[in-house]
């Protein structure tokens, strides 16, 4: 997936897209920097270098200078393994763009897997686009705004800090993904119980189309999709609708 990663990525032109891969969080930061102020809606895939892991960004530059980084953590922000590269990526943002900047971690813990990142982090930053107007915009505007996604800056749990100790040391607002993603975001989700979280914060979500791209005309919900690719092999069930989204992405490489 990373060796093919940056060809993946190229293949995606739609209008306004503007999805890049990045092999560094330092990389990710240069490009930040570089596009103060343009105006831009960015969205990208970056790697947690020296790790493989990889997320996806969301990015506004308003034209005020302002830039406001919605980060879409696949599995989870808070673990040992990918804490690390956050605090070092909130480090960054300080000390290249201070309060220029402002950033919020979204985990959405879809992911159960250890190899499945690249393509989850690919497919969350097309569905920010494609959720860019429903939702994300109006995010990144109140980001922007009040430094939390909330409308209008209300104090809601959903909406965190969920960890103080991480917001006040190291300056990172962490947010629980099941309560405010879209669902369309756990289309590939690993595992059931996952998608009971989601239903049991946003309740209607397993019944919520979630049909994409060429399969937009066939109306597709989210508990139709997790019964479409249930593996019940083996000892604990799973789905494998990621391994049928990599697959995809592999295609429309090829064919463009």
């Amino acid at each position: 997936d990373i060796r093919h990663l940056d060809t993946i990525v190229q293949s995606y032109r739609y209008n306004n897209l503007n999805l890049e891969a990045f092999n560094s969080k330092d990389a990710f930061v240069a490009s930040l920097v570089a596009g103060q102020g343009s105006g831009r809606a960015e969205r990208a895939v970056v790697r947690d270098y020296p790790n493989l892991h990889h997320f996806a960004a969301d990015v506004r530059h308003h034209e005020d200078g302002r830039t406001t980084v919605i980060i879409l953590e696949p599995a989870s922000a808070g673990n040992q393994e990918n804490l690390p590269g956050y605090t070092e990526l909130a480090s960054a943002l300080r000390y290249n763009l201070g309060s220029q900047c402002r950033m919020v971690v979204i985990e959405a813990e879809a992911q159960k897997s250890l190899s499945d990142c690249v393509t989850f982090a690919l497919d969350f930053a097309l569905v920010a686009y494609q959720e860019r107007r429903t939702t994300f915009d109006q995010w990144h505007e109140n980001l922007a705004a009040y430094g939390t996604i909330a409308d209008n800056g209300v104090q809601d749990k959903k909406y965190g800090p969920f960890d103080r100790g991480l917001y006040h040391n190291y300056g990172i607002h962490l947010i629980k993904g099941w309560g405010v993603l879209p669902p369309v975001f756990y289309k590939h989700a690993h595992s059931r119980e996952t998608l009971k979280g989601v239903e049991k914060r946003q309740p209607g979500s397993l019944e919520t189309d979630v049909s994409t791209g060429s399969n937009k005309d066939g109306a597709e919900s989210l508990e139709e999709r997790m019964e479409a690719f249930s593996d019940r092999h083996g000892f604990r069930p799973r789905n494998i609708s990621i391994e049928a989204s990599r697959a995809r992405k592999i295609r429309h490489a090829l064919e463009s």
